[in-house]
């Protein structure tokens, strides 16, 4: 959730904050600037997905409140879930070893599953290998 308040330790006037409703020990997160200033800072909207936004402000422009686009890359985690089968019976293969990146390892279990996150505009090797198998290597691109 994003709003405006004056009760909190801000810059002056309305100032922008943001608190996780999804966890009720969260904190309160003031925006810095300059998207707080000592002007009433009292709107904002951060469409998900979308690397822009819109605040609104009364600080100088071109009238009494004006609204101002934001622009920045957002942070976006993505979860990749790897499936094992075995190429003949289409059934999960259970304690595969599968390696993601060359560095983080895991086992499937009994559903042939793992999975792992990657960050944006990433790319990882993930390799599979299971006893009485070929080892099945793949490059994994996020944009």
């Amino acid at each position: 959730m994003i709003f405006a308040s004056t009760g909190h330790n801000g810059l002056g006037g309305f100032d922008l904050y943001s608190k996780k409703l999804s966890d009720p020990n969260s904190e309160i997160v003031t925006f810095p600037g300059p998207i707080n200033t000592t002007y009433d800072d009292f709107g904002m909207t951060l469409p998900e997905f979308i690397e822009c936004g819109f605040m609104t402000s009364n600080r100088p422009g071109t009238g009494s409140d004006d609204i101002y686009k934001l622009t920045f890359e957002k942070y976006f985690e993505f979860l990749l879930q790897i499936l094992v089968l075995d190429n003949k019976t289409w059934k999960p293969v259970s304690g595969a070893e599968v390696v993601f990146c060359k560095v983080n390892t895991m086992k499937t279990g009994k559903d042939g599953m793992v999975s792992t996150v990657l960050k944006r505009n990433s790319a990882c090797d993930v390799k599979a290998s299971a006893f009485g198998y070929n080892d099945n290597l793949k490059l994994i691109s996020i944009g």
